[in-house]
């Protein structure tokens, strides 16, 4: 940039001067000129495509173009005279001091010198014409003003040459905050071409696929090389169908990576259709995820799940078996017993114990631990009911109507429980002086809400039990209602007995 000469008069500068006698120079210049610079001079401050502002070595505004009145939305009258930061304080807060003690310190180092200083792109706020204060970015160079150019030994002044790159700026550090996110997950950008198979990339790709910075070539050719060979069919026909689909249309796929040394990677595809503005082809572009440790991770998930489900099914056929010993030594012992009494409270215990081990059971053979097929498993038990129940005397069967419903495991214990108590008391209960008769269960669901019924066509009990009376059975059939949150509802007619129960699933 050539320095400005404000007069166009020589002066050699004595050893002795001080910055102060530059000053009054300028204040003799600007005497011997109507607007503070001649004409020539104007000319050429004026016509420059960017900002320009001279300023005195106490930082007084003595000239600035009409650029740079415009960028900073003050007219000259409202900067001539004045100090560079009584103009241009500044936003309070330590961002815009530091610019500013970075903007006096390359003016002192140009009036030092007598060399132009060049800042790295400055953040500085000024005031809109509101007076409210706006973030803005400044490119900014400051060049020295000799009064003779020519000699360039004295020095009487400082331009500054300011372009405001605030829009450039935020799109760069927008930029820049994507291209750290992507790297954080470790996110390559991509270009393919399909016609003419270009595919442009970032470096991270040719070295998730094992190639030296330049091996692979700017081809997708030596990539597809590397892909798994059953991966292929899946990623080509989801290309091709975004490409039918046309700009827009998104494609999104997951892949193997075979390496040379034997390694296997797992990469995933996210991209987009659009249509390239110089040759109008349709391009995927979109990025490249390295999620191999995501997929070992899930292998791992997946097998300790599985040794999860190995070790609950062990249990449960141990717990199981472990149950239906209990079961035959309570049998054996309420076969001992003489006490009809006490042979009711063992076969009543039986019961008890072997629903909770039909579960276990059901469990065992199932795949999932955590839930019950209801269906199923009713009907199984519902079987061992009737044939542990009845005797060869009396011809009372269980008629079961369950929809598919599954339950948490622990629910469908306390369901259990509840159907053996209300099926064993229509056996011993409902059919007084009778030798055949039918129990029915039904299992529902509508929405939330499941209801289980149990109905027999007996005569019911000789009595209904009074609030706060009854046995272990009417006391677990309480409490197992309880919890499962439900809703106990008992109804008696000439038709026999029937008992609700309504939950939440």
């Amino acid at each position: 940039m050539d320095p400005l000469d404000f007069t166009g008069r020589t002066r050699v500068r004595n050893p002795g001067d001080t910055m102060a006698e530059g000053d009054d120079r300028i204040e003799d210049v600007m005497k011997d000129t109507k607007n503070g610079l001649p004409q020539i001079q104007r000319q050429f401050f004026e016509s420059s495509p960017f900002g320009k502002m001279a300023v005195t070595s106490d930082l007084r505004i003595i000239d600035a173009n009409h650029n740079y009145c415009q960028m900073v939305q003050r007219s000259r009258e409202e900067l001539i005279g004045r100090k560079l930061f009584t103009v241009f304080p500044g936003a309070p807060g330590g961002a815009d001091e530091e610019t500013g003690a970075r903007i006096r310190a390359s003016i002192a180092k140009v009036f030092e010198t007598g060399i132009p200083d060049e800042l790295p792109v400055q953040k500085y706020e000024i005031t809109d014409p509101d007076g409210t204060f706006r973030e803005r970015y400044w490119s900014v160079t400051h060049a020295p003003i000799f009064a003779d150019p020519d000699r360039r030994d004295e020095l009487i002044g400082v331009y500054q040459l300011a372009n405001e790159v605030t829009a450039a700026e935020l799109v760069r550090r927008r930029t820049d905050a994507q291209v750290r996110a992507a790297d954080s997950i470790h996110a390559s950008q991509f270009d393919y071409d399909p016609v003419t198979d270009d595919f442009r990339r970032s470096p991270r790709v040719d070295a998730m696929f094992g190639y030296a910075p330049g091996e692979a070539g700017p081809k997708a050719e030596a990539l597809f090389a590397r892909m798994d060979p059953n991966d292929l069919p899946t990623i080509r026909a989801t290309i091709d169908r975004a490409l039918a689909e046309g700009p827009g249309s998104l494609a999104r796929f997951d892949y193997r990576i075979l390496l040379p040394d034997g390694q296997t990677r797992w990469a995933t595809a996210r991209g987009e259709i659009v249509r390239d503005p110089s040759s109008q082809s349709l391009h995927l572009v979109g990025v490249i995820l390295d999620i191999t440790d995501l997929k070992q991770r899930e292998e791992d998930l997946r097998a300790a799940v599985e040794q999860r489900d190995l070790l609950i099914a062990e249990v449960n056929h141990r717990v199981k078996n472990s149950l239906q010993l209990v079961t035959s030594i309570l049998m054996l012992e309420s076969r001992a017993a003489t006490d009809p009494a006490t042979r009711s409270v063992l076969m009543s215990a039986t019961g008890r114990i072997q629903a909770i081990a039909t579960i276990h059971a059901t469990l065992y053979q199932d795949n999932d631990v955590s839930a019950v097929q209801l269906d199923t498993y009713l009907a199984r038990f519902c079987q061992h009911l009737e044939r542990s129940v009845a005797s060869s005397e009396r011809r009372i069967a269980v008629h079961l109507r369950a929809e598919p419903i599954r339950l948490a495991t622990d629910r469908a214990i306390t369901l259990s429980l509840l159907v053996n108590e209300l099926v064993t008391n229509a056996f011993k209960h409902a059919f007084h002086g009778r030798d055949q008769g039918a129990v029915h269960v039904t299992l529902s669901k509508t929405g939330q809400d499941v209801v289980l019924e149990v109905r027999d066509d007996g005569n019911g009990p000789a009595e209904d039990p009074k609030d706060g009376e009854g046995g272990l059975g009417t006391r677990l059939i309480s409490g197992g209602v309880a919890q499962l949150g439900g809703r106990l509802e008992q109804t008696r007619s000439p038709d026999g007995w029937t008992t609700r129960i309504h939950f939440d699933a």
